[in-house]
């Protein structure tokens, strides 16, 4: 029904190629803050339902009959969780898994984190094999290295400013175990399990934490 792009600095055609297909861009100067800027598009969403899609993704056109079915009948979900596929490496390997990529406008739903944001707000949620495509992870050294540095230190000002809260810091050890450091993979990540065990979180992160801190020991 609409298309709703925030652009925050492309440099290519991306902005004249949204609007051919009849898309609203609205530009942004980069903030270094991933959901201020998701959250910008939200703002400007009139829909009852939002879709939210990155440029490196692709929505799998098999899977949004059963979206389209589904909504109507279930009243009181206000978020649907599809699968994300992430294919990477060399060796056509692909990792999966569960986001919320679809819910109900104007239902105090925001985003929160610099990066690696997630959704607040959320109340029932619905889970679907509805599959999203992220081509993002397919990446030349260089490029790698370039989120990789984005990406830490984004995470390294969350921790500043929140240092109790265990997501940033299990965010930072993935990263560090990407780029085989692995003292500083297993230092965060221990101490994202403390934070998450003062918490008494049981959230899948805790047990990837648990997850990075064994591959980094057994790296060392």
């Amino acid at each position: 029904d609409e298309i709703i792009v925030v652009d925050t600095g492309s440099t290519d055609a991306t902005t004249a190629i949204a609007a051919s297909f009849g898309a609203r861009v609205y530009r942004h100067p980069w903030e270094d803050h991933f959901s201020r800027h998701r959250n910008q598009s939200l703002y400007y969403a009139g829909g009852e339902w939002l879709l939210i899609i990155d440029a490196d993704e692709e929505l799998q056109a098999e899977g949004t009959d059963a979206l389209r079915t589904l909504l109507p009948a279930n009243g009181d979900i206000d978020a649907v969780s599809l699968v994300v596929e992430c294919p990477y490496g060399e060796m056509g390997a692909t990792a999966c898994h569960n986001s919320i990529r679809l819910f109900r406008n104007h239902r105090g739903i925001f985003y929160k984190g610099r990066v690696h944001n997630y959704l607040a707000g959320v109340r029932g949620v619905l889970c679907t094999p509805t599959r999203i495509l992220h081509h993002g992870y397919v990446l030349d050294r260089e490029t790698q290295l370039r989120r990789f540095h984005r990406t830490s230190t984004l995470l390294k000002k969350d921790i500043e400013e929140e240092p109790a809260n265990p997501r940033p810091h299990h965010f930072l050890s993935a990263s560090y175990l990407s780029e085989n450091m692995n003292e500083d993979a297993a230092r965060e990540a221990e101490e994202a399990i403390r934070l998450y065990g003062e918490g008494h979180s049981e959230t899948p992160n805790r047990l990837w934490s648990l997850y990075i801190a064994a591959s980094a020991y057994l790296e060392m």
